[in-house]
């Protein structure tokens, strides 16, 4: 374990796995609950799990049916009707840098965007395209990333 961190009744784990733990594990278990009480989301549990592009393409390839890696992947929570967990996110750490340098945007604030596209889809949210414009999910991520200015590093 790396980090784990409770407030507002929430538990958020975050683990590093076949990449190292990364310095900013506190900031980001901050981001996170910053991202649940802006929905108001209070009293779960949430974890992390931050890897590398093989791990994520294994997973991918397992739930997705997709041979690739991909940024960031949600699994709701628990399968015993528990309401106590949200869920799990993964995010691809390399991934994460290279679409942050595909797109032109620093590497922290990709990471922050994904970080709350996973806690969305596991807040119910969903989106058929990547289209910015006329997808409500992305627009209210967007929204939260420009309202929310805490840091990572």
């Amino acid at each position: 374990m790396m980090n784990m961190h409770e407030s507002s009744g929430n538990t958020v784990d975050i683990r590093a796995e076949q990449v190292e733990p990364p310095s900013w594990g506190a900031a980001l278990s901050r981001y996170i609950e910053a991202v649940l009480r802006h929905l108001n989301i209070r009293d779960r549990e949430i974890s992390f799990l931050l890897t590398d592009d093989q791990f994520m393409t294994n997973l991918n390839s397992t739930y997705r049916g997709l041979n690739e890696t991909t940024d960031v992947l949600s699994f709701g929570g628990d399968d015993d009707g528990s309401e106590e967990v949200l869920g799990d996110v993964v995010i691809s750490l390399p991934r994460v840098e290279e679409q942050a340098g595909e797109v032109g945007v620093p590497y922290e604030e990709e990471l922050r965007r994904v970080t709350i596209h996973g806690i969305l889809h596991l807040a119910g949210m969903d989106h058929g395209t990547n289209e910015m414009n006329s997808e409500p999910m992305l627009q209210t991520q967007e929204e939260i990333l420009r309202t929310l200015k805490e840091r990572l590093f």
